[in-house]
């Protein structure tokens, strides 16, 4: 008997608490695919990231997938034994001899069962990506030399001693004897009457609806 094969799915879940830019960002790394590619797998829709592995392949794949923050499923491949073949009509038996003017309506449970849309009938299309093994580098890592400072023109003074002298600033006096206060409540600016303008309106007649 043939080995039972699994297939690695996401349907766009996140790890609880994880931030979707970072998870977008993990998976670009991971899948080496643009952003385009990557906010195609986020539309809702599962789609198969690996099939035809063995479980422990899978687990694998979806702990990697979960480690960027992407929760992954992991499912049992159908056999091709198990896929449904469309079986014939049944016959309508022959009605009796003497039966009524008009027969009973089928009760529900009685009622033939709906077949699945086109959506639900289609199994996941699988991504057009590919996916590095388990603990294989993505990135190389580059070496950064260390900056060469010359730092022999400078010393460091002891502690406690002053960098800089403190200079005492006087404060500025400001002749203020022009100026004075009024008493609350004195009005500082006289209120002037305006006069209401007055429009001639006798040209003008409001018709009668």
């Amino acid at each position: 008997m043939d080995e039972q094969q699994f297939a690695v799915v996401f349907k766009g879940d996140l790890v609880e608490g994880a931030d979707p830019a970072q998870v977008r960002a993990n998976l670009a790394k991971l899948f080496k695919a643009d952003a385009e590619r990557i906010e195609a797998m986020f539309t809702g829709k599962s789609g198969v990231i690996k099939k035809g592995i063995d479980e422990d392949t899978a687990q694998n794949y979806a702990a990697v997938l979960a480690k960027a923050g992407a929760v992954a499923e992991v499912v049992a491949a159908r056999a091709k034994t198990e896929t449904a073949k469309p079986q014939p009509a049944a016959e309508e038996p022959a009605p009796p001899a003497e039966t009524s003017a008009a027969a009973p309506a089928s009760s529900p449970q009685e009622a033939a069962p709906q077949a699945p849309t086109a959506e639900e009938a289609a199994p996941p299309q699988p991504l057009d990506t590919s996916m590095a093994e388990p603990g294989v580098i993505l990135v190389e890592p580059e070496r950064v030399e260390a900056p060469n400072i010359d730092t022999a023109h400078l010393d460091m003074a002891e502690v406690g001693v002053d960098l800089v002298e403190y200079q005492h600033v006087e404060e500025p006096e400001f002749d203020l004897s022009a100026f004075t206060l009024d008493p609350p409540g004195t009005t500082l600016v006289e209120y002037e009457k305006v006069t209401p303008p007055e429009f001639d309106l006798s040209d003008f007649s409001l018709d009668e609806n």
